[in-house]
This record gives structure tokens, sequence and C-alpha cells, in this order.
């Protein structure tokens, strides 16, 4: 039974010929289902009267698209590529299935956006038809087909059907999902373009302090005291003032939400594989931020009675315009919001994969005497970023030192050569029985030899080493280099 909205539109003319259109839409279902023009001269009266909308209250078949009778739940490439993957779980196979998930999806959503389109004679420039916009498409849920009447509409009844199967490489993962899973909304084109769906939606246990704000899929603002799980949990639960909270959270119970199921916040852990619910913006008055989210201490330490936000999701973005500022207070001048002192200056930990405590060289403890100073051979997990003008600084004093040593080396070969040369070209003085004896040295020869070695190995090395130099201090350490060592953009102190 259809209850429709026939839109009858402005008429509107161009060069003394004139058109009015009209079209009827099916409330229930959101799709149009049918549209008349009619052309007439100007002057004469419009066919259909004024603009206006009416409602027909007559009692009717429910009417949907040809295409929507002939299949109300999936089309038989699904269903094929489902029954072969469920006979052959093989990764070809599954990949046969996201093929025909997508087209499904694609081919969808052009039926539906086809039959909510204008008559081709309707669409004209809107300074010269000014007609009103059909209504947004109506809940969807309730608008079951004949050949769907019979399919169950709990969540459990439709998990076998929407439930994906798992990844043959991952026979564990539970966690691969249909774009459907949790649809408890019997009609098949329901959800698509933005149109109203049900859904696995929990119920959430709300503390009697607390003021919720709901949306209709698994979206939740709750304003009430500080609390990570039950209404005993954080400082809400211990009574205490000063602890108001705003919890934004999408998706309670994560990948697997259980319809109507009576449930608690869960912020989850970042130290296991308990991801709690999907995504959540935590604001709280008084917090153990860090012992909520299970975040380790690194070397700033864990947030405790102290006001806080916590931003938990698969990902997260921060952008900005023009430009970001990570900035810690300043010591003694800042205040904590309990009007308490900073001890110390506070730092900015960036910790990927949540561990602080992984020593990068073993031999904890180890102290050793080095150039007269005790020295610890530990190196922490979590360590200082350099700052970049320094560490090019200390990097281009090192080469300078470097180049200055194979100058010298260079000078000393040099000279060295030139020694050997002359040694082996001198003659030798001595004595014999009848006098003095001079002779010339044998050793010429390898001395060549030895020089030609020292020039082609030692010699072209130390000149190569200088090149080496010169080539990597102009990319790495100048501003204007290819590889510049720092960040143009990014600083930090």
């Amino acid at each position: 039974m259809g209850r429709k909205k026939t839109i009858v539109g402005k008429a509107w003319c161009v060069g003394g010929k004139c058109r009015q259109d009209k079209r009827t839409v099916d409330l229930e279902t959101g799709i149009q289902v049918s549209s008349e023009g009619v052309d007439f001269e100007e002057g004469e009266p419009p066919p259909f009267g004024e603009p206006r909308d009416y409602y027909s209250e007559e009692e009717e078949p429910q009417a949907l698209p040809e295409e929507v009778h002939d299949d109300p739940l999936f089309p038989d490439e699904i269903d094929s590529a489902i029954h072969n993957y469920e006979k052959n779980p093989s990764p070809e196979n599954l990949g046969d299935l996201d093929t025909a998930i997508e087209q499904w999806e694609s081919d969808t959503r052009s039926a539906l956006e086809a039959d909510n389109e204008p008559s081709p004679a309707a669409q004209t420039p809107t300074d010269v038809l000014d007609e009103e916009s059909p209504p947004p498409p109506a809940d969807l849920s309730e608008g079951v087909t004949p050949q769907a009447s019979s399919t169950p509409a709990t969540p459990n009844a439709l998990d076998d059907k929407y439930t994906r199967p798992s990844d043959p490489d991952k026979p564990n993962d539970k966690h691969k999902l249909y774009p459907w899973t949790g649809k408890i909304s019997k009609h098949w084109l329901a959800g698509l373009s933005n149109t109203i769906m049900k859904e696995s939606v929990p119920k959430y246990n709300d503390a009697p302090c607390e003021r919720v704000e709901k949306g209709q899929n698994n979206t939740f603002i709750i304003l009430g005291r500080d609390r990570p799980m039950g209404f005993a949990s954080g400082y809400g639960g211990r009574g205490h003032t000063q602890a108001g909270a705003i919890d934004i959270v999408v998706g309670l119970q994560g990948w697997g939400p259980q319809h109507k199921m009576l449930v608690e916040k869960n912020f989850g852990s970042m130290g296991n594989d308990k991801p709690g619910d999907a995504a959540r913006i935590y604001i709280s008055q008084k917090a153990d931020i860090d012992q909520y989210f299970d975040i380790c201490e690194g070397s700033i330490g864990n947030s405790e009675k102290l006001s806080a936000i916590g931003i938990k999701a698969d990902s997260v973005r921060i952008m900005a315009r023009r430009g970001i500022k990570i900035v810690t207070g300043q010591s003694p001048q800042q205040r904590t919001s309990k009007d308490g002192k900073i001890e110390g200056q506070f730092g900015i930990d960036l910790i990927a994969g949540n561990r602080d405590n992984v020593p990068a060289i073993p031999g904890k403890g180890n102290i050793r005497m080095i150039g007269g100073f005790k020295v610890s051979t530990d190196q922490p997990y979590l360590q200082p970023i350099p700052k970049g003008i320094n560490l090019r600084d200390c990097l281009l004093a090192t080469m300078d030192i470097v180049l200055k040593i194979n100058t010298m080396m260079t000078d000393f070969l040099a000279r060295q050569m030139i020694i050997n040369s002359t040694i082996a070209k001198a003659p030798i003085m001595g004595a014999g029985g009848s006098g003095p004896v001079t002779s010339f040295s044998t050793s010429q020869p390898a001395v060549a030899g030895l020089n030609l070695k020292l020039f082609s190995n030692t010699w072209e090395g130390l000149l190569k080493q200088q090149k080496t130099i010169t080539f990597m201090k102009a990319n790495y350490l100048s501003p204007i280099g290819a590889v510049y060592i720092n960040s143009r953009y990014n600083r930090t102190n």
C-alpha cells in the first residue's frame, strides 16, 4: 500500500512555447514512479494548474522497479560467487566475490540515480525552471517485496547470509565482513544514497547523571562525568566533583555490535588485541587518560587526576591550512587546571607501537670507563630527537677534520714518493781494497713499481675521498642540497 506525493512544477516558456511538468514519488521508497510533461502555447492556462504538491491516499500495491522484483536480496552473480567460495575457499574465488559485490553496489546506485532523475524536458536552466525538489527518500526498512517477505528481520537470522567468509590465508580472522553485515532493513536498497537503514546497534547503558544524544547508526554523544567503563569506574564513579566529561563515540562494540544488547563504553587497549569501540574523542575534566587507553609511560610519564583529551580510531588525521603547533606548557609559569605546579619542563613523546621499554642494545646496567668517564652502555628505546642545525654543524666539523687529515696524508704521500725516487737514483759510496768505491743501486725498478702502486692506490683513493666529502657536504649539509638532512618545514626544540 503506497502513499504517493505528486509535485506540479511551475510552467516555463521559451520563444512562445511553454511546458509544464509533474511527477509522482512513492513516499515509502523515495522512488519516482511517474513523470509527465505537456507543451502548450504562451497565453494558455497551464494544463496542470498552479504549482503545488498534493498527496494520494489510494491504497495500491507497492510498486518497485522491475529489477527489484527479480532479486529482492542478492543478484545471481553474488549468490554464485558465495557458492564457489564455500566450495573452494581460494584467494581467486575470494577476489571474484569482492568483484561481484563492487559491481552490485555500482549497479544499484546507478539504477537508483536513474529512477530519481527528472525527464529530459525538465532539465532546463534554474533561472527558467523553478520547480521544487522531490522530498528525501523515506525509510526503506519496512519496504518488503513479496519475494522477500519470508526473510526474518532479526540480526541473528541475517548473520548466516550477511557474514563474510574468513580469508583462507587467515583462517582465524573473523573481522572480514560484508558491507551489509548487521543490516536489519529487509529491503536491499535501504541505505543506498544515504536513505534510512536499520542495522545492529547496541543499547548504551547510560548512567543516571548522563545525557545521551543518539543517532540512528551507532553514533553517540554522551554528556556526563568521567568514567571509562561501568558506573563505578573513573572519577565520576568515585563521586568526585570537577570531573565532567564528554564522550563522542561511533561504533559501540566495534566490528561486532549486537542489536539492542545493553553495553558499557569500551576504550579498548593500545597494548593488546582488544580494540574496543570503533572511534572516539574523549574529553574529561579529571581523568587517568593513559590508564584508560592503556598507553605506556614514555619519558613524560602518565597523566593522573588531570584534565585530558583522548582521540582514538583506526586512523587519525590532523589538518591545518597554515600550520600546526604541538606545544607543552612553560615551567614554572604554567599551572594545571587543578591549580597545581608543573614540576619541570615536559616534552613531547612520539611513540610507535606503544612501547617504551625495549633496550636497543643488551647489557642493561653495564658501566664502562671510556676516556676517563663513566659511560652507560645501555641505549634506551625512547631517545631524544637531534636538533637539525646542531647535527649539521657537528657533521660539517667532522668532515672538515677528515679533509685536513686527508690533505696531510696526500702531502706526506707525495713527499714520500719523491724521497723514494731520490734514494733509488743516488750512488752508493763505499771503500774497497784499492780505495773508495762508487756503485749504483739495483732497487730503482722496484722503487718505481712501489711509487706506481702508491699513486694508483693510495693517492687516487685520497683524492676520491676529497671529492666524496665535498659532494656530501653540498648535497646533505647545505640547505640548497638535493638531499638536505634537515626538514625545510618542521622544527623542534
